[in-house]
């Protein structure tokens, strides 16, 4: 697969931000799917025991686009059987309007490759899927609070055949307890800082993303997602572009 600038897939993606302030001003609308408020942290529990996901197990969760706050499906995550250490292979769907927004994808199946509790070696969730040549760092060590290092890595997404820059932080920034359709859990606020190259080299430069999740570890997993990307546009001056942006909340 070639990755070229495509008009025809930037004038589709627009048809999504109709209701939103525009390319540049949409972050203003966030407020509309929530989270306006700073968040409200709890002492950390005395133990954290951490649920394994049970084979067939399935969590399904509304997707929202954040841009206008509007639903566009709802996507699946079921588990099959894991290891003792961890490492579990999880099935992911997602809904074919969340495809729609993305430049270009078309994937709406494929893996999260667990290699234990904490790091994924291949993950669906944004566009397509992501193979690590290391596995990439989901959760800090222990649920331990604070910024961890930089993991310097690298990956190959679908039809590539050359492997790219992918550098990640992660923060345990605080226990919270948090609602969501499926219900309340106390559950680890994380931040995931992500810089990367992207294959469109000649029109996208310091692409970054934002990966903000909330584990619950009385489920094994996270019960809300929220995804979120800026890159620059070469030789364009103050040209930022957003990347789609969305929720993931477990129902």
């Amino acid at each position: 697969m070639t990755f070229a600038f495509h008009p025809t897939r930037l004038s589709t993606r627009r048809q999504w931000l109709q209701h939103s302030a525009g390319w540049l001003g949409a972050p203003a609308l966030l407020g509309l799917a929530g989270c306006a408020s700073a968040p409200v942290f709890e002492a950390p529990p005395a133990s954290v025991v951490i649920a394994p996901l049970k084979a067939g197990q399935q969590l399904r969760f509304n997707v929202t686009n954040l841009y206008n706050g509007l639903s566009v499906g709802t996507a699946s995550y079921t588990a099959e059987a894991a290891s003792a250490n961890g490492s579990q292979r999880i099935a992911v769907s997602l809904p074919s309007s969340y495809v729609a927004l993305q430049d270009g994808s078309t994937q709406r199946s494929g893996v999260l490759l667990m290699t234990d509790r904490f790091h994924a070696s291949e993950e669906l969730f944004f566009d397509e899927p992501y193979r690590f040549d290391r596995p990439d760092r989901l959760l800090p060590d222990q649920l331990a609070l604070g910024a961890g290092a930089v993991l310097e890595n690298s990956y190959v997404r679908s039809g590539a055949h050359r492997s790219l820059r992918w550098a990640t932080r992660v923060s345990g920034e605080g226990w919270e307890r948090i609602t969501v359709p499926a219900g309340t859990f106390l559950s680890l606020r994380v931040q995931r800082s992500i810089w990367f190259d992207h294959p469109d080299l000649g029109w996208r430069r310091n692409n970054m993303r934002s990966d903000t999740l909330w584990f619950a570890p009385t489920l094994g997993f996270w019960v809300r997602r929220e995804w979120t990307g800026e890159y620059l546009v070469p030789d364009v001056r103050r040209d930022l572009r957003k990347e789609d942006w969305v929720r993931f909340e477990l129902v």
